[in-house]
């Protein structure tokens, strides 16, 4: 209880003391004490202190009175007067008060205060337990002695409950911090009773001017403060604190690990009341050495005091103010107080040295934590420092020391006020004045640094190291303490701290200790072991780095340090050479380097890069190697590919570095390539100087063989070119070691070469034998394995030592090292001699030399090639030839003929010489073919080689050419040459076809053509067997090609002539016996079945096709008629015609428009003497008479009455669907266009009766017309007029006339016609007004004159509302008209709404009567007041309008009956006995009311003249089903339906097959119940009302959340609806969904309403207070879902009760609104 007493009365960051300790330093008291007193002291003036019993507890003795009292100046009588009024705090704008909440905070511990200074006193009380303060004031007793010494001002305040002081540690550390910052105050104590627990002195030394940094800004942003000069002085601040109070402090923590900084702010961490766990508790056990303490020996420990200290380090900047006088005013009505003309803004920094002496003090503490903790250096960000008024706010700093300043505090002075529009002007100010004191604190001690770092730099001693070491870790400090963190609980504080520190700097500079000194961040860099090959390049200090990380970030944010940049490295390698160490790292770092994003500037980059490094080669430190004079590279795997430790190009990177770093890199960074062995080849034969004698190739047989032995092993490496190259640089240089001396590649001999003994052989130094890779390279070089050609034949074969055998085994033996030049000349070599040549040399005439040919123009010498008569090979005759021997094989090599050219062997196949055509024909046979020497002849590439033996049509044997030939003997018919028998399997080698191509078969009916039937029919067979090497456009040209014989009659003689295929046809189709005079029109061709394939195929037809039908119409239209048999004949045609118009050509079609080819009829009178008899029908009256004629001139008969008054005046075309389509498109004109009809309308009649029946008619029209615009739109017809238009008011109307007559006027041409006739109705457009852009109302005319017949209605209104009218449209509409609904609910219409609008006329009908009853009966009973006479029970008034005054849903109006009655009479219903007398009309029909005129109700109808229904009327109604349900029952279930409402327990809705859904988008005013809907899960309920949330929707409980104010909303306008229709409370709930038209559903009698569309059509409406339309829609929706209990579809039963529901709550809605407005 006493800890919970405690935190209640001390946890508010004790307010009392810090409002007395600034009321003392404003008072100017030096000292201050602070009692806390036992009940038992204040009573016996005793303390329970002594040395024979244990001390109290401090953690838990309670005290009962707090006194606080300073040494200031005594209260003067404005200090009472003031005191008095305690809300008015200080008005002295020199005093920090001035802007505090006064001595209030002193209620907060007592409730009694009583203040003593001087000789006076007050006190302060609550009287008889009210809140009314009250206060009294007095004189003290007069002292028996005068008073001498400190005069002290007491604040006395009986605590309200006993409680524990503060926690003794904690509180003292709290006034070390507050004693800080004031101005006299500098000693404070804490006393229990009699006891000083701890007491807190500060001295401050003198204050230094520093002058303002240069470079600063010292003036703010808006001007209004400006920095005039900074100062800085040192504070010491002692503590003395008895042992006893450590014991009771906060527990030292472990020293297991480095602490981590807290969060917590500073005054709730000395103030709160920590727990238990926290306080220091002593060891339980004792050591087992030491005896137990007595009390007197612990109290005496305990009453020993720790004495500590802390010297810390203020910086000040004084600041003039000069506000707007604007803000001044502003500020002064929010403050109270005029702002200051000077403000001063204080911070503690405390240095690395004192720092770490302050941790180190505290460190030998081991009962509790320092006592300054609170108060040094904040390096971590713990927020342990805060922003000062005089005392301590709950604001921090950020930054690593406290700030004070005149700051204007929040009421709660937790923190700095920035939400006030002008003290916030003066808060910012304020924090940008500390900003800029922070930054010149922080650019003074980096003077200092600089100062020192210079001078420890010219030392050269030993402790250069260990003072920069320090400087080091100063700098380090400095960055930590200077480093901005987030302040609570406001962090714009830290944010604008931090703005001033950085923004005061005029220029971007921000000096900071680097590797080289004290230098401007921008010129230091981030350090990167990347770059460890840079010396004099200044980076930050990895020990700042690691160190001060968040002020580091903090300037890398800002821009003023930056990573090492490709700048940085290229100033420093211009500045020095590096080492070949620094130039391998820098390469390295280079090929790390990441140049992607600068394509465009790679190329920049690397020159400016590589102009500017230059290194020292390890071992010459005389020779400077230039990386831009570098081109080429050698790579760790090229190393054993060149000879390194020799000589190397001067563009070479020299070998050591090149394979520290990758290859690649290396050349795709820097663009070099990689040494190859031909460029380092020529760099040893040809040096820009001379090498070495050890190293010149041509000198150094040892050198030498060192480069051929490398040249070997790169051998297999080497690409083709690279050999080339390689042989081009050594063929003239003498680098091959022989026995003779060096010689070039080509003199030199293999040691295997020992025909001759005077050859220069190979013979190197250090290899004795030549093999292996090293034999290639020399092969490859040039030197010889053999004997050179020309040597050999002129030593061996001059002489006649050698014959051709001997000198072919030679070359055979030699042949593997013989070069392909040396084949090529070998080739061309006249050294062999020829079969039939004679060589004897003794035959030879003196000096000539035997006959030789080059081995190509040899063939072998066999038998096969000497029986063609060609030149061989003269071999000896002692070694037969063999094909397959060695030296075949090189005979064949060196170009001797194995196989005679085609060309020779073709020509020799034609040739006159029989024997060796026949072979040389063999020959071919036997050696063409897929995979014979042969096997790519063709005889196309000899065309004129006729080497085939054929035969020609007439049997004659000869020689041809294979194209010529073909292999079928049927060929011979169209008079082709084929081939011989004998060869006819061998005709596939040859390529002769089988049969000619169809291109020649094309060819020869083009140009020798079948003359006769007899060779026509064979030639035709012929072709049908090859109609598949027909191509399509092959065909086409045969249509048209004039090539079949056909027999015509030509002036009555058989002629035989060509005609094309499309000429002719093949007769005996389906119609041909109907059709026998089309022989007479076309010509018909027979050439039997067989040739009739081919001849189809080329175009022949069994008939004529339309289009040539039409053709030979258009040529001769009146014989065509008399052959086609007359007019039945020729429409048989025209119908042909008609079914394929679309086979008919542009061309064919604009001929037959213009021609007289359409049959049409006129029915003219017959003559008077050829009438029929009276008794005749009228048709026999009238002949039709057929013509010829053009299609315009007939007339298309869509106008039957027109027809019948004009028959004699026009030739119509046939009435048949098709061809009457067809005649239209050709012009034919409809007679509907050709007629003007005018309607001659007489006045209208206006008498009761008339407008009854026109009404009735129009309520007819206006019922059933619906369903025939229905069944157009279902047909695609194009209306003229829709129904939104007509059903507007004042767009149709209905009028009786007297009589109406029909002007028909007919027009074609000249010729022109008029009748007239009487009709019963017409339509029309009534004239519009000058400002209408449409035709007027549509105005239905009905004629009194004439029976009505309802076909003239329907055919007046088809013909305005369709845009093309037809004759059964108006039998569509007059069927509708005229057919009662339940036949066209029989017939599939849907009337449903028909009788829901008829339901509904009826009930409003039938309250309309009631009304009118009602008003009947008062108005009777007033007559029966006034009146004399008494009424007979006849004229008894009885009602109007009943429950059977209703026609099938039709209203009934006064004059119902006698509308019904004329209708009877129009449809040709005889009135019967209940139809009303002639002359009642008159009587019956209610005359107009004037204004003003008193009218007596109509006297009531008798029984006899009382409106009766018609018969059939009763029958019907009299069914059951024409009974209306109850009321009762109606009511009943609508309560059911309501009682049907239930909670939804799901938490997830998924099936929805049974949920009917309200849509947004409605279908005839119908919700759509087809649709599904996702499923909905449960997040939480609402006032409890479950809310359900799609899962399509993420993160539904954050959903859930942002939406509950729009829910909440909803529910307001949801919940007075569930409550008028009494729903259960549960049965409501509320989705939410992403997307779709549902608007509200029930599913199972839970009613489900969607936030999403509350939310956009409801809720701006709400939160302005206007929820009117919000109750409406949702009173709708819910009577539409509640409904759907009684009925799941939405039918007319749905609308019922849905109407009904409606009707019975409306009452509740409209008091609703108007509680709550529209």
């Amino acid at each position: 209880m006493a800890a919970t007493n405690k935190e209640a009365l001390w946890a508010q960051g004790h307010d009392e003391t810090v409002e007395l300790l600034q009321n003392s330093d404003d008072a100017g008291a030096p000292s201050a004490e602070i009692h806390f007193r036992t009940r038992s002291y204040l009573d016996n003036k005793v303390s329970r202190v002594n040395g024979n019993t244990a001390l109290p507890d401090l953690k838990t003795t309670p005290v009962h009175e707090y006194m606080f009292r300073n040494s200031g100046q005594v209260f003067r009588d404005e200090d009472w007067k003031r005191l008095k009024k305690i809300a008015d705090g200080n008005p002295d704008e020199e005093k920090i008060g001035a802007f505090g909440v006064g001595f209030y905070s002193i209620f907060s511990v007592c409730e009694a205060p009583i203040v003593t200074s001087g000789t006076q006193w007050m006190g302060f009380y609550f009287k008889d337990g009210t809140d009314q303060l009250f206060v009294r004031r007095g004189n003290l007793p007069t002292p028996s002695e005068p008073v001498t010494g400190t005069q002290w001002t007491e604040f006395s305040m009986p605590l309200r409950e006993s409680s524990p002081m503060p926690n003794a540690f904690d509180f003292t550390r709290f006034l070390v911090t507050s004693l800080t910052f004031m101005r006299t105050l500098s000693e404070v104590s804490i006393w229990f009773d009699d006891v000083r627990l701890s007491i807190v002195t500060k001295a401050t030394g003198p204050e230094k001017a520093l002058g303002l940094p240069r470079g600063l800004r010292a003036r703010s942003g808006t001007g209004a403060m400006t920095v005039s000069k900074v100062t800085s002085r040192a504070l010491h601040i002692k503590a003395e604190v008895l042992r006893w109070v450590y014991s009771a402090g906060s527990e030292k923590p472990k020293q297991e690990k480095a602490p981590q900084p807290t969060r917590e702010s500073f005054f709730s961490s000395i103030f709160s009341g920590l727990s238990s766990s926290q306080l220091f508790t002593p060891p339980r056990t004792p050591q087992p050495t030491e005896p137990p303490k007595t009390a007197a020996q612990i109290n005496e420990e305990l009453m020993g005091s720790v004495d500590s200290s802390v010297l810390l380090a203020v910086y000040s900047a004084h600041a003039n103010v000069k506000l707007d006088p604007k803000l001044a005013v502003e500020l002064q009505r929010s403050t109270k107080k005029n702002a200051p003309s000077q403000v001063r803004v204080d911070l503690i920094y405390t240095g690395k040295d004192e720092y770490d002496e302050s941790v180190a003090e505290e460190e030998k503490q081991k009962l509790a934590t320092g006592i300054f903790k609170g108060l040094r250096a904040d390096l971590d960000g713990s927020g342990t420092t805060k922003v000062f008024i005089g005392h301590s706010t709950g604001q921090t700093t950020g930054l690593g020391g406290h700030l004070s300043a005149r700051f204007i505090p929040t009421v709660e002075r937790e923190s700095i006020d920035l939400q006030d529009r002008n003290v916030a002007v003066w808060n910012r100010e304020l924090l940008y004045v500390g900003g800029y004191l922070a930054r010149a604190a922080y650019e003074l001690e980096m003077s200092q640094l600089r100062e020192l770092w210079d001078g420890v730099s010219v030392t050269g001693d030993s402790s250069k190291a260990e003072s920069q070491a320090w400087l080091q870790k100063r700098a380090t400090h400095a960055l930590r303490f200077f480093t901005f963190h987030p302040s609570h609980p406001s962090l714009v504080v830290s944010e604008l701290l931090e703005l001033g520190f950085f923004g005061c700097a005029e220029q971007r500079t921000f000096p900071m200790l680097s590797t080289k000194g004290i230098l401007d961040a921008n010129r230091v860099r981030m350090p990167n072991p990347d770059f460890s090959f840079l010396e004099t390049l200044p980076v930050v200090h990895p020990d700042i780095v690691s160190g001060a990380p968040q002020m580091v970030t903090a300037l890398r944010r800002r821009g003023f340090l930056a990573d090492i940049q490709f700048k940085d490295v290229l100033d420093e390698l211009r500045a020095r050479p590096l080492t070949e160490k620094q130039m391998v790292e820098c390469l390295k770092w280079r090929a790390r380097l990441n140049t992607d994003g600068l394509r465009a500037h790679e190329a920049t980059l690397r020159r400016e890069f590589l102009d500017a490094c230059i290194f020292v080669p390890d071992g010459e430190p005389d020779k400077l190697v230039a990386l831009s004079s570098v081109k080429t590279f050698i790579s760790p795997q090229a190393a054993s590919r060149i000879i390194v430790d020799g000589p190397l190009p001067r563009h070479t990177l020299p070998f050591s570095v090149s394979r520290q770093v990758p290859a690649e890199q290396l050349n795709s960074m820097l663009g070099w390539t990689e040494l190859s062995v031909v460029e380092w080849l020529s760099y040893v034969v040809a040096p820009d100087k001379p090498h070495a004698v050890e190293f010149d190739i041509a000198v150094s047989a040892v050198w030498a063989e060192r480069v051929l032995q490398c040249l070997a092993r790169d051998l297999p490496t080497l690409s083709q070119t690279d050999k080339t190259d390689v042989v081009a640089r050594l063929a003239g240089v003498t680098c091959i070691p022989t026995k003779a001396g060096m010689v070039t590649p080509d003199k030199a001999y293999f040691m295997s070469v020992n025909l001759f003994q005077d050859l220069p052989i190979v013979a190197l130094p250090k290899t004795p034998a030549v093999r292996g890779n090293l034999e290639k390279l020399l092969t490859l070089l040039g030197v010889r394995r053999h004997v050179d050609l020309q040597l050999v034949f002129t030593r061996m074969i001059g002489a006649g030592e050698w014959n051709t055998y001997q000198l072919v085994k030679y070359l055979c033996s030699v042949q593997s090292t013989l070069t392909e030049d040396e084949i090529t000349r070998l080739s061309a070599t006249r050294a062999f001699p020829s079969e039939g040549v004679d060589d004897d040399k003794e035959k030879l005439a003196p000096g000539a030399r035997p006959q030789r040919f080059a081995p190509r123009d040899l063939y072998e010498p066999t038998d096969t090639f000497r029986a063609m008569n060609l030149p061989v090979l003269k071999w000896d005759d002692t070694h037969k030839w063999r094909a397959s021997s060695d030296e075949a094989q090189f005979l064949a090599k060196v170009g001797l003929r194995k196989f005679p050219p085609l060309d020779t062997l073709l020509e020799l196949a034609s040739g006159k010489d029989a024997k060796a055509a026949a072979t040389a024909l063999r020959y071919l046979l036997d050696n063409v073919g897929a995979g014979q020497h042969y096997e790519h002849y063709h005889p196309s590439r000899f065309p004129n080689s006729k080497f085939v033996p054929a035969v020609k049509p007439d049997g004659t044997k000869t020689m041809e050419t294979p194209l010529n030939v073909f292999a079928s003997p049927d060929c011979a018919v169209m008079g082709f040459t084929v081939l011989d028998a004998a060869l006819r399997s061998e005709a596939r080698k040859l390529h002769v076809d089988e049969y000619p191509s169809a291109a020649r078969l094309v060819d020869v009916l083009s140009k020798n053509p079948p003359t006769d039937q007899a060779t026509a029919r064979a030639w035709f067979e012929f072709l049908a067997g090859r109609s598949g090497d027909f191509s399509p456009p092959q065909f086409a040209m045969l249509k048209t090609l004039k090539f079949i014989p056909a027999t015509k009659q030509v002036a009555g003689k058989e002629q035989t002539q060509l005609m094309s295929p499309k000429e002719v046809f093949f007769g005996g189709g389906a119609h041909a016996a109907k059709r026998a005079h089309f022989s007479q029109l076309f010509t018909f061709v027979d050439f039997g079945e067989r040739a009739k394939t081919f001849l189809r195929s080329c175009g022949v037809a069994d008939e004529p096709n339309p289009d040539e039908i039409v053709q030979m119409l258009i040529a001769d239209p009146k014989r065509f008629y008399k052959l086609a048999g007359g007019y039945d004949g020729f429409l048989d045609e025209l119908r042909f015609i008609a079914a394929n118009e679309r086979s008919i050509t542009p061309s064919t079609r604009a001929k037959l428009k213009s021609s007289p080819a359409f049959v049409a009829t006129k029915m003219i009178p017959k003559k008077i003497a050829e009438k029929a008899k009276p008794e005749d029908g009228e048709d026999d009256l009238y002949e039709a008479v057929h013509d010829l004629i053009v299609a315009s001139n007939a007339v298309i008969n869509d106008d039957q009455l027109a027809a019948s008054l004009f028959a004699s005046e026009v030739f119509c075309a046939p009435q048949e669907d098709m061809l009457e389509g067809f005649y239209a498109q050709f012009g034919s004109p409809r007679l509907s266009g050709l007629i003007k009809e005018e309607y001659r309308v007489d006045i209208e009649v206006k008498d009761t009766a008339a407008s009854g029946q026109a009404e009735q008619i129009r309520a007819l029209i206006v019922e059933r017309l619906p369903l025939f615009l229905n069944d157009m739109r279902a047909t695609s017809r194009s209306l003229e007029l829709s129904w939104d238009w007509l059903q507007k008011p004042g767009n149709f109307y209905v009028s009786m006339v007297r009589k109406i007559i029909r002007v028909i006027t007919f027009q074609q041409g000249i010729a022109r016609k008029v009748e007239s006739q009487d009709v019963s109705a017409s339509a029309r457009h009534a004239t519009p007004t000058s400002f209408m852009s449409r035709p007027g109302p549509l105005a239905l005319s009905l004629s009194q004159s004439a029976s009505l017949d309802m076909y003239d209605v329907a055919s007046g209104l088809c013909r305005l509302i369709l845009k093309v009218p037809r004759s059964q449209d108006s039998l569509l509409l007059l069927t509708l008209l005229t057919t009662d609904l339940r036949s066209l609910r029989r017939r599939g219409y849907n009337i449903d709404r028909i009788l829901q609008r008829q339901v509904a006329e009826r009930r409003a009908l039938q309250e309309a009567a009631a009304a009118e009853r009602k008003a009947e009966a008062e108005q009777l009973a007033k007559t029966q007041a006034t009146n004399t006479r008494l009424l007979s029970d006849d004229e008894v008034l009885e009602p109007r309008a009943g429950r059977n005054s209703i026609d099938q849903g039709r209203p009934v109006s006064p004059d119902n009956h006698r509308m019904s009655s004329r209708l009877r009479g129009l449809f040709g219903i005889k009135s019967e006995k209940h139809d009303r007398p002639q002359g009642d009309t008159a009587s019956e029909i209610e005359s107009p009311r004037t204004p003003g005129s008193t009218i007596a109700p109509p006297p009531p109808p008798s029984r006899s003249t009382r409106p009766q229904l018609p018969s059939v009327v009763n029958t019907i109604l009299s069914k059951p089903e024409a009974h209306a349900t109850p009321k009762s029952e109606i009511d009943r279930n609508v309560q059911q339906a309501i009682a049907g409402c239930r909670p939804e327990n799901s938490t997830r809705l998924r099936d929805r097959t049974t949920m009917t859904m309200v849509k947004e988008a409605q279908n005839e005013g119908y919700c759509d119940i087809s649709g599904r809907v996702e499923d909905l899960e449960l997040v939480g309920t609402v006032s409890g009302v479950k809310i359900f949330i799609a899962p399509s929707i993420p993160e539904r409980q954050a959903v859930f959340q942002a939406k509950m104010a729009s829910i909440e909303r909803f529910l307001f306008v949801v919940n007075p609806l569930r409550d008028l229709y009494k729903l259960p409370p549960s049965s409501l709930h509320i989705f939410l969904d992403a997307s779709g038209p549902t608007i509200a559903f029930n599913r199972g009698g839970s009613l489900f309403l969607n936030l999403r569309y509350y939310e956009a059509w409801h809720d701006q409406d709400v939160l302005a207070g206007k929820p009117g339309n919000a109750y409406k829609s949702w009173f709708f929706s819910l009577a539409h879902e509640i409904a759907h209990n009684l009925v799941q579809q939405h039918d007319a039963e749905h609308e019922f009760y849905f109407s009904t529901i409606s009707q019975a709550h409306v009452s509740g809605l409209a008091t609703l609104l108007l509680q709550h407005g529209p």
